[in-house]
């Protein structure tokens, strides 16, 4: 049996994601075994096998978010910085905001006084809160602290 036969023998191919059935790791990405050869992540050995070499330092990635899919077309190559913006763009990462973020110079209560009183010079809340006067002008202008009204 070729190592792609033995390969699809752990695929169920019944919905439109090819689904790995045989051993999974915790977070649902399958394993899969080359005859004499190391383990791999079942999608990047489904790559291998139906797209080509994986260049070195290159991330395998899901289009369709599925940990155990292992359809060729639903794979795609990107590296960390690819993966990382793929998956703040499908909403499985976000970053704590406002006063939740451990970094946070203003509070919910600086921003009221920011929006209330637009008209003081933004060097004046960026010295009294210690932060740049792009951080000043995104608040006012509503790009952060969103949720925030005065």
């Amino acid at each position: 049996m070729t190592d792609r036969e033995r390969f699809l023998s752990h695929v169920d191919k019944s919905s439109p994601c090819w689904t790995w059935t045989a051993n999974k790791d915790a977070k649902g990405y399958g394993r899969f075994r080359f005859h004499g050869r190391q383990s791999f992540h079942a999608h990047r050995a489904s790559y291998v096998l139906f797209v080509g070499p994986i260049p070195d330092g290159s991330l395998v990635l899901h289009r369709c978010d599925n940990p155990s899919c292992v359809r060729p077309d639903h794979l795609f190559l990107g590296n960390y910085s690819d993966n990382l913006i793929d998956c703040i763009r499908k909403g499985r990462r976000t970053f704590p905001c406002g006063e939740r973020n451990g970094y946070h110079k203003l509070t919910r209560q600086s921003v009221v006084e920011i929006r209330t009183h637009a008209e003081t010079p933004t060097m004046v809340f960026a010295e009294r809160y210690g932060v740049s006067r792009d951080a000043i002008l995104r608040v006012k202008h509503g790009e952060t602290w969103k949720g925030v009204t005065a």
